[in-house]
């Protein structure tokens, strides 16, 4: 699948959004699919193209996180999107970038799906920095009804969380809404254990804080909370990684609080080497009641951590009270969370570690590439195409491909020469028309591959391959023509390589090349090939096969009469393809001569065998002439068999005298 993910906001910015939409991508591609980041950059010029992230020209609003804005339309950027042959556009922010997307959408025919990341009902204090009551109803309304327009204005929802879902429902949305759980690199824990300078001592238990300083994460509540702590001599120190709006005011508010020794605010760090201050950290903290997900309470636990949060709908299927983490309310219920976590012994440690870490494994990159691309394929299946290609399988010669609609899944096999030709691809939608050319693959492959199944016992013609194929089922004519070209092309048919083949392996056991020849005819074979086979055929060699088939012919005449043992020698050589000329020059070349002991022996031993036969019905006139009438059919030598006969009639006589 070819996927457009559309977004105000990516790296090197550091926030939630970037890290979500920068996983996405990596699990998606890690899943096999190409995957396209649209985003704007500070610097109001050309369009740039890296590594498949397509930046368009904006302008920074510093106020605004150094957000950067950018215009709705972008002419040129239009042209390159529709190069790519998006399959689905994935929006992650609602503003430039977001509406670009839909532009792209629309002009493009491309189904949209978008990810609600932020509730803005809990950023009104932006536009209203008086707090006032009517300018916070008139905000939230505002908010509630764009928010409600715009994703009503796509064709898919994904929903970070439970609680997303839930608050979007309670807007009003239509449209469908899937819970897809931003997912986590997990190797970013795993391969690298290296850890941050720590900015406390060792016997100070240390808790962390990583996201935008900002009113809405109520950092103010976590410094309220330590300098409660620090009241009840509890040795603890807060680590604040990120950077916002709100710096000032936290600066400022540890040094009312008169904590100021035990809060180091680290900056922004760069997101790779954010894990190492996990591991230096006892505990991540977050106080925020504005979270979707919460990515970094999931990234502390991959991390081995637990986690101290405000009780919140969003978390609920994160964080496991008691097991990987505590819930607190109020600064007094934090003091005494923190004092059980630094109270755990080796076990309890331990075993939090342990759940903490089989917690974060449920957001692996696999997981979440996986829900995401079914997103996407059930989206593009209600955008209007009747059927989305949702695996494509490479097995050798072969592709698998699953073909969903609405209802049902279907495999088609198909040969990997002629399907790469379709430039079909994972999460594409399809037509009827498309279906059907799957379908006509499917029945091609299996008839070619039953031919190369035939090939593979025995050499075939072009003619006895096209007569199998004849006998098949939803064959067309136009399909035999092609199966048998691809054969030809892949070298498993090939009536010159047969013809050399068929006269080598006959000729090597003694066949003429006349059989031979009628024989290659019967299988279809030209007969222009066959003679110009034919008449290379050395006669002097062909007078040597024929000089040895004689000799084993021969071997099984020796009790014939000579007579009858050349007339069957000539009789078995025609029949094993042997031409006239060339049966009197291998009889020539045996130089045959009768011998006369032998031709009596034979003889007597015919005579033996049919006056036997005959003896035993006949006698007197008839039986002379039963056993005459064989043995002259024999080829023996009149007067002999006469002789031969006088003389068991004399010897009978003699013996009835007795």
């Amino acid at each position: 699948m070819i996927v457009g993910l559309f977004t105000d906001t990516y790296l090197p910015d550091v926030n939630g959004v970037v890290s979500s939409v920068d996983t996405l991508r990596h699990a998606l591609e890690s899943d096999g699919h190409e995957v396209y980041v649209i985003c704007p950059k500070p610097v109001f010029d050309k369009i740039d193209v890296d590594d498949h992230v397509i930046r368009l020209p904006g302008i920074q609003i510093k106020y605004l996180y150094g957000y950067t804005l950018t215009s709705p339309w972008h002419y040129k950027a239009m042209k390159l999107i529709e190069s790519l042959n998006l399959d689905i556009i994935h929006v992650h922010t609602e503003f430039g970038v977001g509406l670009f997307a839909k532009s792209v959408a629309k002009k493009l025919n491309i189904p949209i799906v978008a990810t609600y990341h932020t509730f803005y009902e809990d950023y009104t204090h932006y536009v209203n920095p008086y707090n006032t009551k009517t300018g916070e109803k008139i905000t939230r309304k505002a908010i509630i009804s764009l928010s409600k327009y715009w994703c009503d204005s796509v064709e898919g929802i994904i929903a970070p969380t439970e609680k997303t879902k839930k608050r979007l429902e309670e807007y009003g949305v239509k449209t469908h809404i899937s819970i897809v759980p931003t997912g986590l690199d997990l190797s970013l824990f795993s391969s690298d254990h290296s850890v941050a300078e720590r900015p406390f001592s060792d016997e100070t238990f240390m808790l962390i804080y990583v996201g935008r300083i900002a009113e809405e994460k109520r950092i103010d509540f976590i410094l309220k909370g330590l300098a409660t702590m620090i009241a009840r001599q509890m040795k603890v120190g807060l680590l604040v990684v990120g950077d916002g709006p709100g710096m000032d005011k936290l600066v400022n508010e540890c040094v009312k609080l008169n904590i100021t020794e035990n809060v180091v605010f680290a900056g922004k760090i760069p997101h790779d080497n954010i894990v190492k201050y996990y591991r230096e950290a006892d505990v991540f903290i977050s106080a925020s009641l504005s979270e979707t997900q919460g990515m970094t309470f999931i990234e502390a636990m991959a991390a081995g951590i637990p986690v101290l949060a405000c009780d919140t709908v969003a978390l609920k299927d994160v964080l496991k009270d008691g097991e990987n983490g505590y819930y607190f309310q109020n600064d007094e219920e934090l003091a005494e969370k923190v004092k059980l976590l630094m109270n755990r012994n080796t076990d309890e440690i331990k075993k939090m570690i342990e759940s903490c870490k089989k917690t974060a494994d449920e957001y692996s990159l696999g997981n979440f590439a996986r829900e995401a691309s079914q997103v996407y394929t059930d989206t593009i299946l209600d955008y209007g195409y009747p059927y989305v290609i949702s695996e494509v399988m490479i097995n050798g010669d072969h592709v698998k491909v699953t073909v969903l609609d609405k209802e049902t899944e279907t495999d088609f096999k198909c040969l990997a020469m002629n399907y790469f030709d379709l430039g079909y691809r994972i999460g594409q939608g399809i037509e009827q028309k498309d279906y059907d050319a799957l379908k006509e693959l499917h029945a091609y492959s299996f008839a070619y591959d039953k031919c190369v199944k035939k090939i593979s016992y025995k050499d075939l013609s072009e003619q006895e391959i096209r007569d199998f194929l004849d006998t098949l089922d939803n064959i067309s004519y136009e399909q035999i023509n092609n199966i048998v070209d691809d054969l030809k092309k892949q070298g498993f048919i090939d009536d010159d390589r047969l013809v050399y083949n068929h006269f080598e392996y006959m000729q090597m056991k003694l066949t003429g090349k006349k059989k031979i020849a009628y024989d290659l005819h019967k299988r279809g074979i030209s007969d222009e090939l066959i003679n110009a086979y034919s008449q290379a055929v050395n006669e002097d060699k062909e007078i040597e096969r024929g000089v040895q088939k004689a000799e084993q012919l021969l071997r099984g005449l020796q009790k014939k009469s000579f007579r009858e043992q050349l007339q069957q020698l000539r009789t078995k050589l025609i029949s094993a393809g042997y031409e006239k000329h060339t049966i009197e020059s291998i009889i020539a070349q045996l130089d045959l001569k009768k011998d006369e002991e032998t031709e009596n022996d034979n003889l007597k031993t015919a005579f033996d065998k049919v006056y036997k036969r005959y003896g035993a019905k006949y006698s007197g006139r008839i039986l002379r002439q039963k056993v005459y009438t064989n043995l002259m059919s024999k080829g023996f030598n009149s007067d002999d068999v006469k002789k031969l006969i006088d003389n068991i009639e004399e010897a009978d006589d003699e013996n009835q005298g007795l």
